[in-house]
């Protein structure tokens, strides 16, 4: 998403919540984490991302927010986090939202290139990186 970055009127939200992670063994699930221990974990993420050719750059649009686990009844039924729960239970969404509040995209996980094609078509761009 970095050509977006500078010359359209785009905002990202990255939402990062929990996830199985590499150290975890075959027996476990999710790998319970604080508040701060997934804030240092997304921002070594990003981190590393800047080193990745065409990876995370610092640009001014993006925002990083770090999601807790909800209660024990809603990790029962659905993913665990308040906002995944919240949007429906999936895991990785995506969702383009209009200046009006309107969801004109809601993305699945399997093809995060949706996210680029349909800002492609609103700003008249190649999708692609």
């Amino acid at each position: 998403m970095e050509k977006y970055a500078n010359d359209y009127p785009v905002l990202f939200v990255d939402i990062y919540g929990r996830e199985r992670h590499p150290e975890a063994t075959d027996n476990q699930g999710f790998v319970q984490e604080s508040y701060n221990d997934r804030r240092q974990r997304a921002e070594l993420m990003l981190w590393t991302l800047q080193y990745v050719e065409n990876g995370v750059r610092d640009v001014n649009n993006r925002i990083l927010l770090i999601d807790e686990d909800g209660p024990e009844e809603i990790r029962t039924v659905t993913y665990s986090t308040w906002v995944t729960h919240m949007y429906g239970g999936r895991p990785q969404g995506g969702y383009v939202i209009d200046l009006d509040g309107r969801i004109i995209v809601n993305q699945q996980w399997e093809r995060p290139e949706q996210i680029d094609e349909a800002l492609a078509q609103i700003f008249g761009v190649e999708p692609g990186l």
